[in-house]
């Protein structure tokens, strides 16, 4: 039987925090070739913003409280292209274009996993004004956010010891985990909601990325290795 889906190459696990890590190639569902540039697909759509100052959500200067949403209209990088069959696992490491698809492919990636499990299309929370997510790469930022219609990443670190959240499986499952939670239940009155519904929120977020990076065949012999199979012990 002939495989459709899209190649891409993930990091299981941060290459900064386990030694000799190199990334695995993966299929996500979209077919070969419903790829588009970017990459993009009929879900998602990665851009890498130039000139772009601040992240997206409420910003706040001395004049002026702004709330900031996509898509972004600025100028960007150029996007990740599919090789001639539709595959985007040749892009070369250390490349802006192989960041924008290791964003993406972990982002789809994640929405696979998690809709074989509910067994139905999750719906983006955000549809109604926004068709797609927005997959935002910005440097700047020294953290990762999942908001109304996208997810931006940027980073920590300066200079050549920055770490890129763009390259972090766990990071970016994270946000899509917030995603999912949104969507699936809704958004609490901001005026009702308690410290203990965002620690849900955040501990709910980590199990999606735990039990999504467990998907990688590597990431559980490993487990398994380190533990002599004691999933109990330290």
């Amino acid at each position: 039987m002939a495989i459709c889906g899209t190649r891409f190459r993930l990091f299981p696990q941060a290459s900064f925090a386990a030694a000799q890590v190199a990334p695995e190639t993966v299929l996500i569902a979209t077919p070969a070739g419903q790829v588009r540039p970017g990459p993009a697909d009929h879900r998602a759509y990665t851009v890498y913003p130039i000139g772009k100052r601040h992240p997206y959500g409420i910003s706040m200067d001395r004049k002026d409280t702004t709330l900031s949403l996509p898509p972004w209209h600025g100028p960007i990088n150029l996007p990740a292209l599919p090789d001639a069959e539709g595959h985007f696992d040749y892009l070369r490491m250390g490349t802006e274009q192989f960041e924008m698809a290791h964003l993406f492919g972990t982002v789809r990636f994640v929405i696979d996993v998690w809709e074989n499990y509910f067994q139905r299309p999750i719906r983006w929370q955000f549809e109604r004004d926004f068709p797609r997510l927005e997959l935002s790469i910005l440097p700047s930022l020294q953290n990762a956010y999942a908001g109304y219609g996208f997810i931006e990443v940027g980073g920590h670190g300066k200079g050549e010891s920055f770490v890129p959240y763009s390259l972090n499986f766990d990071v970016i499952a994270h946000e899509v985990g917030h995603a999912i939670i949104y969507s699936e239940l809704g958004v609490p009155d901001p005026e009702a909601a308690t410290g203990e519904y965002f620690g849900f929120h955040e501990s709910a977020a980590d199990l999606v990325a735990l039990i999504s990076s467990l998907h990688f065949n590597s990431v559980v012999d490993d487990l398994l290795l380190t533990t002599r199979g004691n999933l109990y012990t330290l």
